[in-house]
């Protein structure tokens, strides 16, 4: 425990040496070293020494069952390394399952063999490696006892403290928010490294080995657990605080090892609830925008609707990039309008791309159960005598395949679509070619296309012979590369619209951008700071001139704005805005009243409005605000500076939260106290922690709806295990004592059986005993229900 007490603090300094090098501004927000070197190393001495003292535990027993089965000393070593082995066996299986669960490689012919033999490999080199630690170990000590211990001691400690800095920095800059299994293994191995680093040093000092069992009788084994204890204690205590949020943001965004002790401050039973959430104000209801009056209208008009893979807006010329990999579409956007801050709805193909074509926020629909029944952008010209064709990967249906499945079965209601998947060299060239080739076999009267380039996506292919130098070998380079090699087929493809169909209107956009290293990250799915959310929107519709909107639109708003365009009426369950008003060169309304614009990902929700921009973390319970106009990297939190206006932005983020449901159930919205449930009930299943009191209202109201008692029942045990697992409880007092009342009171057996995972969370025995034996008709009606009691017992 002292030795492991002592590599807590050798890991928090390298974390905070880290931090100090690579985030100095996030750290500045924070409040500099002064204010993040008490919490990180209280939080690195707690866990360190609790993980010490497990160890202890374990190697003691080990020690004990290899003395059994050894027939001699010399075999005492090999038993101890065979147990070790066989302990970490489950670890270094799902580590391989994991590592070969990625699109790529489930195509390997034999995935299985591969991940066997992986697995076969690392079972060797744990027991190899602790054989190594064993005999170094000894080694350290014969030497210690010639007078040479100190020496090696120091150096091998040297080396140790230099290979746990290489692993944290690799667990900070590769595949950065992906991949956890390859984070958890580089954050075990920082840790043992700082740990026989200490050991390799107090087992070669000639002093501590004489009088080791004299110090441990003097009181310093309880003295350290006392001070490990109070030390973790008070940071907790620190980042709980409602002025800590900063740090938590801090610890959360660029932290490894503390990241990693804040949320395993759960199994101490520690809510994170005294930094709450900002708190949403009770606005409630739909929120949309329908433009009226004289705006410009096409009848008949030809559509080109043209989407290019992870191109991020600041890489091209027309907003500011410097390289020139973009004069085609730079060209466009002279004639166009170029909205300079869209956003993606969702920094992921799948959900980003759903969201463009049927004008709603996908991803929240999906967390409702409501993913069926959404006209697309093709479902509705067609009605209006539209030719529809559309050219894209199925790539595009990758994440979450199963939720997507109908439509990709229904290709989005397109008539005409080639769906197949080419080599990274060859997909843009061949979209084009595709796109071309049915203009001039069809010759529709009136289309509307949809052209998906996978270009710039990882893997970054090198493209020679495009006249224009990458001037260098970084990944971002290669990027650069792919964005002027689809650019230059964007080209062709836009010469021969300008050539046979002129009145064509051309919307260009991309389904999320992409990062490299912006906020320590890569690629994209992870966060939702511009160089991932933000992304081109350039419409171009002949006969209007060019011009710039600089406040935020959503890719969502192409949707109405396109269908306005054409003169074909939008359905009352759209979402999004009609943009035809900023389209115009003199423009009735100011840009300042543009809408809010809302993005998700998981537990992380994002509202932009001005030029300011709000991001929550709805599990771990904090926001932070930014002003993109002062701070365009995103690099200073204004949470705290300006709390006023992050609560007016978080009750914005509140009511769109709320509203989804609002417009997917239109016919039960007469009811008003229907629609209040309905709202709440939205917020709950879309993660908003702070929907669970309203929630646990909704169970214990009356004359409620079986069929809302159980959503709100598996909202909050949801929320329960979700916070659990990531911060803490959920669950207050207040809320426990509701549950436990409204729990004998439901007549219902499912909404019981929810109620009863709620309570297990919150360590209620009696619910745990009663998951243990779950009723067989209420597993055929909720599915999910088995998986969640084990969870929470």
């Amino acid at each position: 425990m002292l030795a492991c007490a002592l590599a807590g603090i050798l890991a928090g300094a390298l974390e905070l040496a880290w931090m100090r090098a690579m985030w100095q501004p996030s750290m500045a927000v924070a409040g500099g070293l002064p204010k993040t070197v008490p919490p990180i190393l209280g939080l690195s001495v707690l866990a360190c020494t609790i993980v010490g003292a497990v160890q202890g535990l374990t190697a003691w027993l080990f020690h004990r069952i290899a003395r059994v089965l050894a027939k001699g000393p010399s075999s005492h070593p090999r038993w101890l390394a065979a147990l070790c082995t066989v302990a970490m066996t489950p670890a270094i299986s799902w580590a391989c399952a994991q590592a070969f669960s990625g699109r790529r490689a489930r195509m390997l012919p034999g995935r299985w063999l591969w991940i066997t033999a992986a697995g076969v490999v690392l079972l060797g080199v744990t027991y190899g490696g602790v054989r190594v630690v064993l005999g170094v170990g000894k080694r350290l000590e014969q030497a210690g006892g010639k007078g040479r211990g100190s020496s090696l001691g120091a150096w091998l400690a040297g080396g140790l403290v230099l290979a746990g800095a290489m692993f944290l920095a690799l667990d900070q800059r590769l595949l950065v928010h992906r991949y956890p299994f390859f984070h958890v293994a580089l954050e075990v191995l920082t840790f043992l490294a700082c740990e026989l680093a200490v050991l390799a040093a107090v087992n070669a000092w000639p002093r501590w080995r004489k009088d080791r069992h004299r110090i441990l009788t003097r009181g310093w084994l309880a003295s350290t657990a006392f001070l490990a204890v109070s030390a973790g204690a008070l940071s907790i205590g620190t980042l709980r605080s409602s002025d800590a949020l900063a740090l938590r943001a801090l610890v959360y965004e660029h932290g490894s090892l503390s990241a990693r002790f804040l949320d395993g401050a759960r199994l101490l039973g520690v809510s994170m609830d005294g930094a709450p959430l900002l708190n949403p104000s009770n606005q409630e209801g739909p929120v949309a925008r329908r433009v009226t009056g004289d705006f410009p209208r096409f009848p008949g008009a030809d559509l080109v609707l043209i989407t290019v893979d992870a191109l991020r807006a600041d890489h091209l010329g027309a907003l500011g990039y410097g390289r020139g990999v973009s004069p085609n579409l730079d060209q466009l956007a002279q004639a166009s309008a170029v909205f300079e801050r869209a956003y993606a709805p969702v920094p992921h193909t799948s959900f980003s791309i759903a969201s463009l074509l049927v004008g709603k926020h996908v991803h929240a629909l999906a967390r409702l159960g409501l993913m069926n029944g959404h006209e697309s952008l093709a479902d509705v010209l067609r009605r209006y005598r539209y030719k529809t064709a559309a050219f894209f990967p199925p790539a595009v249906f990758y994440v979450d395949g199963e939720r997507f499945k109908a439509y990709e079965e229904q290709r989005y209601g397109f008539e005409y679509v080639r769906f197949e998947p080419f080599l990274e060299d060859e997909d843009a060239t061949a979209r084009t070619d595709q796109a071309i080739r049915f203009l001039e076999t069809e010759r529709p009267v009136r289309t509307f296309l949809w052209i998906h380039y996978f270009g710039p996506h990882e893997p970054y292919v090198l493209h020679p012979n495009l006249g224009w130098s990458t001037n260098g070998e970084r990944a971002v380079d290669n990027y650069d590369g792919e964005i002027r090699w689809v650019d230059r087929e964007i080209g062709r493809l836009l010469d021969y619209l300008r050539a046979n169909r002129p009145r064509a209107i051309i919307a260009v956009t991309a389904d999320h951008g992409e990062e490299f290293g912006d906020h320590g990250g890569a690629y994209h799915g992870t966060t939702l700071y511009d160089e991932q959310l933000r992304v081109p929107l350039i419409l171009h519709v002949p006969g209007l001139p060019g011009r710039r909107v600089g406040s935020p639109v959503s890719t969502v708003d192409v949707f109405p704005t396109l269908l306005s365009l054409v003169d074909v009426p939008v359905s009352a369950r759209a979402r999004g805005t009609d943009l035809r008003p900023w389209l115009v060169p003199k423009n009735p309304e100011p840009e300042a009243d543009l809408p809010p614009v809302f993005a998700e990902i998981d537990a992380l929700k994002m509202v932009a409005l001005g030029s300011e921009k709000l991001i929550c973390d709805a599990t771990r319970g904090f926001c932070r605000l930014f002003d993109l106009h002062i701070d365009p990297k995103e690099t200073r939190d204004l949470a705290r500076e300006r709390p006023q206006r992050a609560l007016e932005l978080r009750a914005h983020l509140g009511t769109w939260m709320a509203s989804h449901a609002g417009f997917e159930r239109a016919a039960m919205d007469a009811d008003p106290a229907q629609a209040a449930r309905r709202a709440v009930l939205s917020r709950g299943q879309l993660g908003d922690r702070e929907a669970v009191p309203s929630l646990v209202d909704v169970l214990v109201g009356k004359d409620v709806p079986r069929d809302d008692r159980l959503l709100a029942a598996r909202a909050v045990a949801v929320l329960a295990v979700e916070s659990a697992m990531a911060s803490g409880p959920a669950l207050g007092e207040p809320e426990l004592t509701s549950l436990r009342r409204a729990r004998p009171a439901d007549p219902d057996p499912s909404v019981r059986a929810w109620i009863n995972v709620a309570l297990a969370v919150s360590g209620a025995a009696d619910a745990r005993a009663a998951l243990e034996h779950l009723d067989p008709m209420v597993i055929a009606d909720e599915p999910e229900l088995p998986a969640r009691a084990a969870l929470a017992r």
